[in-house]
């Protein structure tokens, strides 16, 4: 029930996150995941049973699982799923793709809400009929396998992205805690600086190109950049 102050990054079988709030924002993956905080910013996990708690408050969520239940409070919903249940409140706009879709009487979605579904959504929630886009997906016979194949790559890319957050932190840690407070004393300087690279690397980019000798730099520097 404590306060967190930065981000939290967790992969494992079980996953339980209860906190007041989390300052920064909330990457998991695992086999079971639940959520329940209420404040926090962008909410990003993967798995195989993922339920968001009531007391939920996030600025934006994607999740991605088997089974997915919300209940909670956000900005921007975004699910990819199998069988998915809304039973909350999203003040912006909902994405839903998956087979089995249901959004409940407590549900309350004050933006635009689109479905892709191979089976009618079962929508029964305080929803504009006109704010609804649904596209019915028409699948061909090995629909399921492909459609586990996209579920599949889509979690792989979410744990990818956070062992390899994991990963930066764990080399870096010490350097993140030096630039933080490099950060608070001279923020103006650094910003000067981010902004003359943003500027002069394309065009170092573009110079470097022109010559035959100078393209293995300049391809290298714009994967850098």
């Amino acid at each position: 029930k404590s306060i967190i102050g930065g981000d939290i990054i967790s992969l494992g079988q079980q996953i339980d996150i209860n906190s007041k709030q989390v300052l920064g924002n909330i990457r998991g993956a695992g086999q079971s995941i639940d959520i329940d905080v209420k404040n926090t910013r962008n909410i990003t996990v993967a798995g195989q049973e993922i339920n968001i708690g009531k007391n939920t408050n996030a600025n934006a969520i994607y999740v991605a699982g088997q089974s997915i239940n919300f209940k909670g409070n956000t900005n921007d919903l975004y699910v990819t799923g199998q069988d998915i249940v809304i039973d909350g409140i999203v003040n912006g706009n909902l994405g839903i793709e998956g087979e089995n879709i249901t959004i409940t009487d407590n549900a309350n979605i004050l933006g635009s809400v689109n479905i892709k579904s191979s089976n009618e959504p079962v929508i029964s929630g305080n929803i504009d009929s006109k704010d609804i886009n649904y596209e019915k997906i028409v699948h061909e016979k090995n629909f399921k396998q492909e459609d586990q194949f996209n579920l599949m790559a889509t979690v792989m890319g979410i744990i990818t992205a956070i062992i390899v957050a994991l990963l930066l932190f764990v080399i870096f840690k010490n350097y993140f805690y030096v630039l933080e407070k490099n950060l608070n004393s001279s923020l103006g300087k650094y910003m000067l600086a981010g902004l003359g690279v943003l500027i002069v690397v394309p065009i170092a980019v573009v110079l470097l190109c022109l010559t035959f000798i100078g393209i293995p730099i300049g391809v290298i520097l714009l994967v850098l950049y």
